[in-house]
């Protein structure tokens, strides 16, 4: 392909544990040692003090900085700052730091069972905060000196179902402080796991810049008379179409709602490039290889589990702030600091506000109101809990597993003059089975048909889909959506607007790194609504899928129900 054709509707164109180790000064003249951090050696002389945190710079050879080139954007800690918010606003920042990164030999590649863990010793009350240290090593025992690895730390106690989701700060030097606040009494364990180490997250983005997917994906023609039909190769990447027969190929962008899409040149001389109607994926894809296997086996492994003990101090455990949910300012939610809440004894105790309205005070919010939910599977369950929340009834077939679930759903309670609806967002979305243009739409084309008749109420979630494709395609979407919701609020001035934010997925055969894109996702809904942050709510997932340490694509029915339930106590008063 010599060049990139006019865009144009149709035209062609392990952790040793740090702990074991120590031997704590236990005789009761030494009892300040319970205050220190633990330690496999003497690091004292090697302490510095970077705000209220220790900080050890260990001397030794830097081997993996030998071998590869190491982007300077990798040694540059992030701050509290940074961090401790809910949206690390530096991916972006890193992406092409780990594109360029020199990946070459696996005895470099991080090893929980040399990485070691420095635990803050107690007491602790509820509402402390522990810091962990975690230092990573590689596989032949050296210490990985540079930053970029994601890392995940949370709270849990099984025997109550209490689990709480913290934070890591990345100091750049293969250093990383984990930091839990601990809101309920008891006896929890402290998990570490790592969640992406950086040579993961460089061969995958190098793999969907080179492609344009993870997965192959391709576009069916169909001619005017239905008798001749014909698929070909797809990508929103035009360099990522390799293996056409011919050296021009169809820019469908336009058709696509002005997300990139390209496809090769149907063979057929009864089809041209205006006659594509169907999209679908691939369960196959010949961009993986070995090694791509082998620095995706560590994501999720887990450090051996901490228990440490927790008394109850003022309060036995955190409670929700005063202030409710409705009353909150939009703005705030954007700025949410970590974690949004926990949950303690299987219910969610939401930390940022208070949920006070009672079980049937959103029956009465719903009325007169249409709902907008748009996205894909996980908005879809969104939209599913909204339905029996309100008591609705389907207008369409209702949604079973197993069913194609990419086509629109529509639900209404007459009694309540209440109209909810569903409806999947266009290419690239990830189904088995072709799929027609007119079920896969843009969230600016879905808005732009809604009546305003009443008021509305907009939910979007894009994510798992888009974690397969370049980031280029994700802030597409997400300024086709800015600008579909400005036209829509010339229309219809009061619509309540939520972002659903990405979760966690540990599911073993998820390739993507979804600790680091969830990052570059949040900083794009950031940086893109910057200006309309006060007129929409941003629904953190993240810390109550995490903590509930969810592996499914799907979080399960119940942690569906809890976040609908945080969206419903923005948008309804208390009574």
């Amino acid at each position: 392909m010599d060049g990139l054709p006019t865009q144009t509707a149709g035209m062609r164109f392990r952790y040793k544990r740090a702990l074991s180790a120590i031997s704590i000064c236990c005789g009761i003249g030494f009892l300040w040692c319970m205050y220190q951090f633990a330690t496999i050696q003497d690091l004292s002389k090697y302490e510095r003090a970077v705000g209220d945190i220790r900080m050890f710079d260990v001397p030794g050879p830097h081997f993996f900085q030998s071998i590869n080139s190491i982007s300077d954007v990798l040694r540059v800690p992030h701050s509290a700052r940074d961090s401790n918010p809910h949206l690390l606003r530096t991916a972006l920042q890193r992406y092409n730091a780990y594109t360029q990164l020199s990946v070459s030999d696996p005895d470099h590649f991080f090893s929980v069972n040399n990485s070691k863990i420095e635990i803050q010793l107690g007491p602790f009350q509820v509402g402390d905060t522990l810091k962990v240290r975690i230092i990573l090593y590689d596989n032949i025992g050296a210490p990985i000196a540079t930053g970029g690895d994601h890392i995940r730390i949370w709270l849990r106690q099984k025997s109550t179902k209490s689990n709480v989701n913290g934070y890591t700060i990345d100091h750049g030097d293969g250093t990383y402080t984990g930091v839990l606040t601990l809101p309920w009494a008891g006896s929890p364990e402290v998990i570490v796991s790592m969640g992406n180490t950086r040579e993961h997250i460089a061969f995958f983005l190098n793999t969907t810049e080179t492609h344009g997917l993870l997965y192959e994906m391709s576009s069916q023609f169909i001619s005017s008379d239905g008798k001749h039909k014909e698929a070909t190769k797809c990508s929103p990447l035009f360099e990522g179409l390799s293996g056409c027969h011919e050296s021009s190929g169809c820019n469908l962008t336009e058709i696509n709602y002005g997300i990139p899409w390209f496809c090769c040149q149907p063979k057929s001389r009864h089809l041209d490039c205006n006659d594509m109607k169907k999209i679908k994926c691939s369960d196959e894809t010949n961009f993986l290889n070995t090694d791509m296997i082998t620095v995706s086996d560590v994501r999720h492994v887990k450090f051996p589990p901490i228990k440490i003990k927790v008394s109850e101090g003022k309060v036995n455990s955190l409670q929700s702030p005063p202030g409710t949910c409705y009353d909150r300012p939009r703005a705030d939610t954007w700025e949410d600091s970590i974690p949004a809440g926990y949950y303690f004894h299987n219910q969610w105790v939401n930390l940022h506000c208070s949920p006070k309205f009672r079980s049937g005070d959103y029956i009465s919010c719903f009325r007169n109101k249409r709902f907008v939910v748009l996205g894909d599977s996980n908005s879809r369950g969104t939209f599913v809990q909204l339905v029996t929340m309100s008591g609705s009834t389907y207008n369409t077939s209702e949604y079973t597993k197993g069913d194609r679930w990419h086509k629109l759903l529509e639900a209404h309670n007459k009694d309540l003059n209440l109209e909810l609806m569903w409806a999947p967002h266009n290419a690239p979305l990830f189904v088995k089975d072709y799929q027609g243009l007119d079920t896969m739409r843009s969230v600016g084309s879905w808005l732009d048909e809604i009546t305003a008749d009443r008021p509305i109420v907009v939910v979007i979630h894009f994510y798992y889909h888009l974690t397969k494709a370049t980031i280029a395609v994700y802030k597409a979407m997400v300024r086709d959506a800015r600008k579909a919701l400005l036209r829509l609020w010339k229309r219809a001035p009061d619509t309540a607007v939520f972002i659903q934010g990405p979760h966690s997925i540990t599911y073993t055969s998820v390739l993507e790194p979804l600790d680091y894109l969830r990052r570059c996702h949040g900083q794009i809904w950031y940086e893109e609504f910057k200006g309309l942050h006060d007129r929409i709510v941003y629904l953190d997932w993240w810390d109550m899928t995490v903590s509930s340490e969810n592996v499914d694509v799907h979080p399960s029915e119940d942690v569906q129900m809890d976040l609908t339930r945080v969206l419903v106590s923005y948008l309804c008063p208390s009574h």
